[in-house]
């Protein structure tokens, strides 16, 4: 932008400067014409009307009013200064005078040589230039008509005004004679119009018609508009396009477009394009007006950057004459017009001397006193600012163009020469100006380039730094990875013992106490495995390498699961658990199922975490949604809520809110985070709705398909509500029926005992025949030796010296036969980190199970690749040799001995396990007591709490199968929540009392056990 822009200005200013100079040296009159008649030479008779008789007999001065004559001197040649005529209308007054008609007269002389030119070969045609005329007017020679342009209405008034500058008229050369030769021109102007008559002394003549049009095409004009106009719109466009914060580009712009405007509408090119006078009238005064006022704002806002108040007040001062003189008359626009010239002229005054020479003055004495220059070096200083910088060009022009412009505005009001010096002192003011800006603009230019090199040579820095940071970064996220693997592996191999072994202790016969003992080893074991899935889950996501699986699934089996699990959570707190479940919530979904239950187990296990009393209420609904349903999942509490500050924190990673008032809770600060995320990578959203001390609700909204047209109905909705979902709940993993293999053989390689010894413990109930060893090492060794092939060998990942994939690698390559390549070998790892499966599959593996090792994986695996490579003999043989096949048949969920008032038979087989639910009785043998105590002596006051206790008491009571004193319990519920005080008073005691009576049967019936 910079090159060509800079090149086509100087390239346009050059050509036009050397125009300018061939203009001025070409010769006046190229063609010597004997035929040239200076009228300005002649002298001039007027009078008022119009008859033709005077103009057609023979000329005498003694019939005309008034003469002017060419000794006289008097240059004015309007109307109303030869008959001094006087205006019948008030100064500034918006209306016109009546128009009248004036004839004025020149007489001149044509000789034998001047005819002869005429008659000459080839022909002259001859022409009358006049430098100005107006209103309406028509022209005659020797009382021939030969132009008119005189536009009336019936009475006799102007229609259209037609003032010229440089009219040009052809004549017929046959007009002419010999002698004294009359040309009469008829004028119809109002008598007081400044334009009305030849308004100016020169130049007017006779000559050869191409020499008329020669002068009349003005070309000088056509050129410094030209100039003006390309000079204005440049800057227009550089300040829109490219330098918005240089207003003094926009403003210098518009002053170069009217300069452009203003000499056009004073020039003859003009009457080609609007005849109309009126019009061009006001244009050639409104772009006066304007150019003086934006000339202001460019030195001003060059200067002060601001425009300063006088010429504010001046620029509404012109808009006030620009919008009147558009509504009245063009004597009007003349009244304006001679008050603008004095205001201009105070203006000009102003600009010059206060925004021009005092600046100017007042930078060079600051200079000065700073640097206490000598005279000489002062004027050193003035003379190196006028001629090296911007504002200091510019000051060197406009004085120039401030002098020619006050000489002008002399000379249009009292002098009237009519040399008009600012027409070509504004092109050398433009041209001097236009420069001046270019070689500022060009030297923002360097400085820009400049400053672009050394950002560049910065930028170039930075991004070398920025590589180095990204470099660092890659590396401390590979080294996170690493890290997350080695922890996953060395924490889920101690996890993988207490679990598994736990499991294996607890399929054996214990005393009570160790029972309940090593099954709360088994639930912190499982605890803590949740919280680094949650850590692994955060790292997978972040990595984008979290997978969504998407299965069908049970709506019923996901809601009673995930129910379930968190009613455990309520313990002994004075909670009440609501759910409510729409009655057409589709029957099966296809969604993640795995990672909804996540979502509901985060935002259910919280609001438990984060109530002491009241209530917890799940809402399940739905909304029709594309090519499904929009499943909505709402959690509301009576906790300890959120506070407003704390709500851009809330999905913050191991953030916990609150933490002084909630420090005894546990927690990673994980659990929100990851629900987010995940219903972000499921396209679902959550909000939450907090009031701090009262509670929150919080709701999540989940796309899911629709399998199928069948809704979870009426009946499972009602049963849902009232919690009885866990006697439908099936859990797979308790009920697994192992197959029973003893034609299997299983090699598993793992480095730590402690898991040898739980691998061991999960696959003796297959009956299969298990050899361990600690290394990869040994393993390939073992499976060299095909005297005992294996169906499948559990290999552990990572082991010292050599690991899982390095053994299986040398198995399948190195050792070289058809069993080494095709024998079942199966990942047992600790590493979770996704992608794990396909790393296996490409390196050998068959397949993998995680650590601590999931029974259900376990099953399938053994399934997979050793019981369906048996024939159906030698399965059904199998199973007919399973010691204690015969009692496991025989097997029934019948209680030895019973309680009254419980269903014992109902409560085995509720919780698949008599040992199961001889805890359960333990337990509510020892929290029940207490519970009671807090009901003993209920009052009107205390009934809300009477009822979140009884509440939970009914549900305990259910929960061990005493159905009739849980109706008991369920009849006061209902009692006090409709604040029915007389009859909780009359049948507490009775519940008391039954709830004594049972405590004290399950006791005995517990110690009886115990004694056997």
């Amino acid at each position: 932008m910079k090159k060509p822009a800079q090149f086509a200005m100087y390239f346009l200013l050059s050509a036009a400067l050397i125009g300018a100079v061939l203009f001025f040296a070409r010769p006046n009159n190229p063609v010597e014409s004997p035929f040239r008649v200076e009228l300005s030479d002649c002298p001039i008779y007027a009078k008022k009307g119009f008859n033709f008789q005077d103009i057609i007999r023979e000329f005498s001065p003694h019939d005309w009013e008034a003469a002017v004559l060419p000794s006289q001197g008097k240059p004015s040649l309007i109307i109303k200064d030869i008959l001094g005529l006087k205006s019948g209308r008030s100064y500034l007054s918006p209306w016109a005078d009546a128009d009248q008609e004036f004839t004025i007269a020149i007489p001149f002389e044509v000789d034998n040589e001047a005819i002869s030119a005429l008659r000459s070969s080839p022909p002259v045609t001859p022409g009358i230039y006049l430098a100005g005329i107006g209103d309406n007017w028509e022209v005659y020679l020797n009382g021939f008509l030969v132009h008119s342009e005189i536009y009336l209405d019936s009475k006799g008034q102007i229609t259209e005004h037609r003032t010229r500058r440089g009219a040009g008229i052809p004549v017929y050369r046959d007009i002419f004679h010999i002698g004294t030769n009359i040309l009469a021109i008829r004028i119809i102007s109002p008598p007081g119009f400044d334009y009305g008559g030849l308004f100016y002394n020169a130049p007017h003549f006779i000559d050869d018609y191409r020499i008329v049009m020669r002068y009349r095409a003005d070309q000088m004009t056509l050129i410094f508009c030209t100039v003006y106009i390309f000079v204005g719109l440049y800057h227009l466009l550089l300040f829109f396009l490219m330098r918005r914060a240089e207003k003094y580009n926009f403003y210098y712009g518009i002053f170069s477009i009217m300069t452009g405007i203003y000499f056009i509408a004073r020039s003859p090119i003009i009457y080609d394009l609007i005849s109309n006078s009126s019009i061009t009238q006001k244009i050639e005064y409104s772009a006066l007006y304007i150019l003086v006022f934006f000339l202001a704002s460019f030195i001003e806002q060059l200067n002060f950057n601001r425009i300063l108040l006088p010429s504010r007040i001046y620029g509404l001062f012109c808009s006030v004459l620009i919008v009147l003189q558009s509504f009245f008359s063009l004597e009007f626009s003349d009244n304006a017009l001679n008050i603008w010239r004095v205001v201009c002229m105070f203006m000009l005054i102003f600009v010059l001397g206060h925004d021009v020479i005092f600046t100017f003055c007042k930078d060079i004495h600051r200079q000065w006193k700073k640097h206490t220059y000598a005279k000489w070096n002062l004027l050193k200083e003035i003379r190196n600012c006028l001629t090296k910088t911007l504002f200091g060009n510019i000051v060197t022009v406009i004085i120039f163009l401030s002098l020619t412009a006050v000489v002008d505005t002399l000379d249009a009001a009292f002098i009237h020469t009519g040399i008009f010096l600012t027409r070509y002192s504004f092109f050398f003011v433009t041209t001097g100006m236009t420069i001046a800006l270019a070689k500022h603009l060009a030297d923002s230019y360097n400085q820009v380039h400049q400053q672009k090199a050394e950002l560049e040579i910065l930028v170039g820095e930075r991004t070398r730094e920025l590589a180095e940071q990204v470099q660092i970064a890659e590396s401390a996220s590979r080294a996170k990875s690493e890290f997350l693997a080695t922890m996953s592996h060395e924490i889920r191999t101690p996890l993988n013992a207490i679990i598994g072994l736990s499991n294996i202790v607890l399929e054996k016969p214990l005393p009570e106490a160790a029972h309940s003992s090593i099954e709360k080893i088994s639930l912190s074991g499982v605890t803590l495995l949740g919280i680094i899935n949650d850590i692994l889950d955060i790292s997978k996501i972040e990595a984008g390498n979290f997978e969504i699986i998407p299965v069908e699934y049970s709506t019923a089996s996901l809601i009673s699961e995930s129910v379930r699990l968190n009613m455990v959570r309520l313990g002994e707190k004075p909670i009440t658990f609501e759910l409510s479940v729409s009655f057409d919530l589709p029957e099966t979904l296809f969604g993640d199922e795995l990672r909804i239950k996540q979502i509901l187990n985060n935002i259910l296990s919280n609001a438990i975490k984060y109530t002491k009393a009241g209530k917890v209420r799940l809402e399940i609904t739905h909304e029709p949604f594309e090519n499904g349903i929009l499943l909505i999942l709402k959690v509301s509490d009576t906790g300890v809520g959120i506070r407003q500050e704390d709500r851009g924190k809330l999905f913050s990673e191991y953030s916990q809110l609150d933490t002084k008032a909630n420090r005894k809770i546990e927690g990673t600060g994980l659990g929100l985070s990851i629900t987010k995320k995940l219903l972000t990578l499921m396209n679902g959203a959550i909000s939450v709705e907090s009031e701090y001390g009262k509670g929150s609700t919080f709701t999540m909204t989940l796309p899911q398909k629709t399998t199928g047209t069948a809704v979870i109905g009426k009946e499972k909705a009602e049963m849902f509500a009232a919690l009885r979902f866990i006697e439908k709940y099936h859990n797979p993993s308790r009920d697994l029926k192992r197959a029973w293999m003893p034609y299997g053989r299983v090699l598993v390689v793992d480095d730590v005992a402690i898991n040898l010894e739980v691998a061991q413990g999960l696959l003796e109930p297959y009956g299969l025949t298990v050899e361990c060893v600690s290394s990869g090492k040994k393993a390939i060794e073992m499976i060299k030796d095909e005297k005992h092939p294996y169906d499948l060998v559990l290999m552990d990942h990572m082991m010292p010296e050599m690991d899982g994939i390095e053994a299986v690698r040398l198995i399948r390559n190195e050792i070289g036969t058809e069993y080494a390549k095709n024998i079942p070998i199966t990942a047992l790892t600790a590493n979770a980190l996704t992608g794990n499966a396909e790393m296996f599959l490409a390196n050998g593996f068959n397949g993998f199970v995680s650590k601590p090792i999931d029974m259900m994986e376990l099953d399938a695996t053994l399934n997979k690749w050793v019981r369906t490579k048996q024939s159906a003999e030698t399965l059904a043989r199998a199973e007919k040799e399973r010691p204690g096949a015969d009692a496991a048949a025989a097997e029934k969920n019948e209680p030895e001995k019973s309680v009254p008032g419980l269903d014992m038979a109902g409560g085995i087989k509720r919780y698949n396990s008599e040992k199961i639910y001889k805890r359960i009785l333990t337990a509510f043998g020892k929290s029940a007591p207490a519970m009671l105590d807090t009901i003993r002596e209920p009052n009107e006051k205390n009934l809300s709490d009477y009822m979140i206790t009884v509440h939970g008491l009914k549900g305990a009571i259910r929960g061990i199968n005493a159905a009739e004193i849980g109706d008991m319990a369920e009849e006061l519920e209902f009692a006090a929540k409709a604040s029915d005080f007389q009859k909780v008073a009359e049948k507490n005691g009775a519940f008391i009392g039954a709830v004594e009576k049972l405590i004290s049967d399950i006791r005995i019936y517990l110690d009886s056990l115990q004694t056997e």
